[in-house]
């Protein structure tokens, strides 16, 4: 097909790392699991956007911003998680619901 073995590495990376991701927002019932499956889905949507770059400067400026934003929103709900364990105890999102809704 003339695509050597590392480029297929390199996307079946990109593609189980979106997977993962995508599929833990949706099953997990634990705030810090969608967070941190929220971050594996965006760092495979960078992966793909630095693979797809090249050698193209505003390409990989913009994987690179879009990098450093997802680590800070990471490490902002990473902060929110640990608040809202030490208040409630709990980070599974009916008891939570329950104690923040009444």
């Amino acid at each position: 097909m003339g695509v050597d073995g590392p480029h297929w590495f390199s996307l079946g990376a990109i593609l189980l790392l979106t997977l993962a991701g995508f599929h833990g927002l949706f099953f997990y019932r634990n705030l810090m699991g969608r967070s941190l499956s929220w971050g594996l889905f965006q760092a495979g949507i960078i992966l793909l956007l630095l693979a797809l770059a090249g050698l193209n400067p505003l390409a990989q400026a913009m994987a690179w911003t879009a990098l450093a934003v997802l680590a800070g929103v990471l490490l902002a709900l990473f902060t929110l998680c640990r608040v809202l364990f030490h208040k409630y105890e709990t980070l599974e999102d009916e008891e939570l619901q329950d104690e923040v809704g009444g």
